[in-house]
C-alpha cells in the first residue's frame, strides 16, 4: 500500500469512527439526515458517511446461538429525504476466501452477502429486504413473517455497489424511499429494521446486530427500531400506491435465511 493510499485509508477510518453509534437501549435512535450527493461506488470515502448511524453487526445467531461473531462487520445508515443509504464494512481475515460472483439478480444467496430488512409499517408482520454480494449483485424480497415466507419475485429499483479490499469488502446501497410502502403519518414514523451478514465458509453463518430468541416464533417482532425522515411527502413508486410519509427510525435486528 502506497503512503498516499495509507493516508487516505487512515483518514476514512477516523471519519467513520466519529459516526453516531447505535446501541441496544429503550430509546429509539434517529436516522441522520444528510445533504449533498453520495456516490455509490463501493468506497466509503464520501464525507457524508461520517454522519451516518453506526451499527456493529457482531452477533452470530446461526449456527451459533447469540455468540460473538468471528469476523467484524459495521453497518452505516443515513437518509437525505429522498433515499435511504446503507453501507457495510465487512472485514475478513482471509479475503481470498470471500465468495462473490457476477450473477443474475436474486441468485447470489450462496455468496457472501450483507443486507437490510425494513419493516416500514412497523407492524411486525411484513418487511422489505435488500441484499448485495461483495460485487454489488442485488437480491430483493418481501417477507411475510406471519406465514414465514419470503418472495424474491418482487423487484425494486435501487442502486448498489461492492468492492473486495485487502481487509474484506465494502458494499454501498441507495434505496429510493418511493420503492417502499408505509402508512401516512403526521410527524415521525417508527420503522423496524435489521442489518445482517451472511458468511459462508465451513458452514453458512448468519451474523446480526441483535440476539435472536429461537423460542420466539417470529422474526420481525425481534428486530430493532429506528426513526428518521421528518418531511412529509407523497410517493407513487413503481408498483406502490401513493403513500404520504415521514420517517423516524430506530434500530434492533434479527436474521433472515
Amino acid at each position: 500500500m502506497t503512503s498516499r493510499c495509507f493516508v487516505v485509508f487512515t483518514l476514512m477510518i477516523l471519519l467513520l469512527a466519529a459516526a453516531p453509534v447505535w446501541a441496544v437501549t429503550n430509546e429509539i435512535p434517529d436516522l441522520p439526515r444528510i445533504s449533498g450527493a453520495v456516490k455509490i461506488d463501493g468506497s466509503l470515502d464520501d464525507l457524508a458517511w461520517r454522519k451516518a448511524l453506526k451499527i456493529d453487526v457482531n452477533i452470530e445467531t446461526n449456527p451459533g446461538e447469540n455468540v460473538p461473531a468471528k469476523v467484524k462487520t459495521v453497518a452505516y445508515l443515513m437518509e437525505d429525504g429522498v433515499n435511504l443509504y446503507i453501507a457495510f464494512d465487512a472485514r475478513d481475515p482471509n479475503p481470498k476466501a470471500i465468495r462473490a460472483f457476477l450473477r443474475d439478480r436474486d441468485s447470489a444467496y450462496n455468496d457472501d452477502f450483507v443486507g437490510v430488512v425494513i419493516d416500514s409499517y412497523n407492524d411486525e408482520r411484513r418487511a422489505f429486504e435488500f441484499f448485495s454480494n461483495p460485487l454489488g449483485v442485488q437480491m430483493d424480497l418481501t417477507n411475510d413473517d406471519v406465514n414465514h415466507r419470503e418472495d424474491d419475485s418482487w423487484n425494486a429499483i435501487w442502486d448498489s455497489a461492492g468492492k473486495i479490499t485487502e481487509s474484506g469488502y465494502i458494499v454501498e446501497m441507495e434505496i429510493p424511499l418511493n420503492q417502499l410502502r408505509f402508512p401516512a403519518a403526521d410527524g415521525k414514523q417508527t420503522w423496524g429494521i435489521d442489518v445482517l451478514r451472511m458468511y459462508p465458509r465451513d458452514s453458512r453463518t448468519r451474523i446480526g446486530a441483535t440476539p435472536l430468541d429461537r423460542e420466539i416464533n417470529c422474526y420481525l417482532c425481534q428486530v430493532g427500531k429506528i426513526q428518521g425522515i421528518r418531511e412529509c411527502r407523497t410517493w407513487a413508486g413503481p408498483g406502490n400506491r401513493a403513500d404520504s410519509y415521514s420517517i423516524e427510525k430506530r434500530y434492533p435486528g434479527r436474521p433472515t435465511g
